[in-house]
């Protein structure tokens, strides 16, 4: 009786084991050149600014990416290759004052990887930083996407394009809420190596 217990118990241990490289062997990479579909980025003004800090974001994010060309990937290619790629979690952003850039973290809701941004540039089609308008600013935002770790270390670089309305306006009920949304089918995503790009 108690030898089966130990024989059940060491059964038990590595078919848990073999389950798990199973699952594992079965997960698609990330690789190539992807497109933006669609996303958005909440954030909240966490720095005084008001007090002359440093400007700060912190926020939610979500972005959808296709993997450009499936259509030409081979079979083969596309039981290894991702078709989709969903990354949601938090966002925090810091604005460089002195170069008029900012850089940007993004990590995944499930820890299983974080992107990273640099000289990311804002160009304002309406408003200004100092809310002389009385309105808030209102442009397009550039991200530069430099490297990743953990799922997407295998991050080359990366741009995307968003729609901002930056709430700089004290007197606004919306005060320090900064909202982005993804400028679908622009920019790109490059992923390791792949025969297709």
């Amino acid at each position: 009786m108690k030898v089966m217990k130990r024989i059940t118990g060491k059964l038990s241990v590595i078919l848990g084991g073999l389950i798990a490289l199973n699952a594992h062997a079965f997960d698609k990479e990330i690789s190539g050149t992807y497109v933006p579909v669609k996303g958005f980025a909440n954030t909240y003004e966490i720095a005084n600014v008001l007090q002359g800090e440093i400007p700060q974001q912190l926020g939610n994010f979500k972005l959808v990416l296709k993997r450009k060309d499936w259509a030409l990937l081979s079979d083969e290619e596309k039981q290894v290759i991702k078709k989709r790629v969903v990354i949601k979690g938090v966002v925090k952003g810091v604005f460089d004052p002195n170069t008029g850039t900012s850089s940007h973290v993004l990590v995944a809701k499930d820890r299983s990887g974080v992107l990273y941004t640099e000289l990311d540039f804002l160009i304002p089609n309406h408003g200004d930083i100092y809310c002389s308008s009385g309105q808030p600013m209102i442009g397009l935002e550039q991200m530069n996407f430099v490297r990743g770790t953990g799922i997407y270390s295998e991050l080359q670089g990366g741009t995307l394009l968003l729609d901002g309305v930056i709430n700089n306006c004290s007197q606004a009920s919306e005060f320090l809420q900064n909202d982005f949304t993804v400028k679908g089918e622009q920019g790109e995503f490059v992923f390791g190596s792949s025969e297709v790009e």
